[in-house]
């Protein structure tokens, strides 16, 4: 998921993209409990199931449906010690 403002954007495993009126921090708190959704940088909300794959030089994500997610300098560290986790 990709924050813009007050609106976010869901990409499917598929491919597709969604507009949906909803902040990416709504969408988070709605996800909360679910431990697969992570976020990643201030307009990123990714699913650890569909991560393809991960690079910790450049720090980025592919995702299942071919978007790259970046991840924020300060969130790397975290992001290291979930995704060693999960992958």
């Amino acid at each position: 998921m990709e924050g813009e403002g007050n609106y976010t954007y869901i990409y499917t495993y598929s491919g597709k993209k969604y507009l949906v009126p909803k902040t990416i921090k709504n969408l988070h708190t709605h996800l909360n409990n679910d431990d697969d959704f992570i976020r990643v940088h201030k307009s990123y909300l990714i699913n650890t199931n569909h991560i393809v794959d991960y690079t910790d030089v450049d720090r980025t994500i592919k995702m299942a449906g071919g978007k790259e997610v970046y991840i924020s300098r300060r969130k790397s560290k975290e992001i290291n010690r979930k995704l060693s986790n999960v992958l």
